[in-house]
């Protein structure tokens, strides 16, 4: 198993933060893990990144949906007008504790989220969200 490069979570919540760091530092998923506090900052990271020729994109995105100054959706909204961020294919997870249905049905219908998690992201939840869209680097074992 060969680790991604860098996930990005997105989130305003110090505790979850915590918690999904230390999920994918366990798992050794990534060999960076950097968190931004709202969608605004998470934005200002990526086109910093963009301008940094040696810098690669963060493979994987964990987004939650609430939180203050930018939320998910408007991050979301603001990364669909940005093509060129997105030319890397990275991978974006809705990463949330709603359990609103009209949050889900919103997911589903945006092409540039993979999938729709409810945290807390788990050791378990994680490696399958790996299998399924890095499957080169993070095949499941045979048998």
């Amino acid at each position: 198993m060969s680790a991604l490069q860098e996930i990005l979570l997105v989130d305003d919540n110090p505790a979850d933060n915590f918690i999904h760091k230390s999920v994918i530092e366990r798992l050794q998923a990534a060999a960076k893990v950097t968190v931004t506090e709202d969608g605004a900052q998470a934005l200002d990271y990526l086109r910093q990144i963009a301008q940094s020729p040696q810098r690669q994109m963060p493979e994987l995105i964990f987004l939650d949906i609430n939180m203050p100054r930018m939320n998910g959706w408007e991050f979301l909204d603001q990364l669909e007008k940005m093509p060129d961020l997105m030319e890397n294919t990275i991978v974006v997870m809705m990463l949330t504790t709603s359990l609103h249905p009209d949050d889900q049905a919103a997911a589903d219908q945006r092409d540039e989220l993979a999938g729709f998690l409810n945290k807390p992201l788990t050791r378990g939840s994680l490696q399958h969200l790996l299998s399924q869209h890095f499957p080169e680097q993070f095949a499941p074992p045979p048998g």
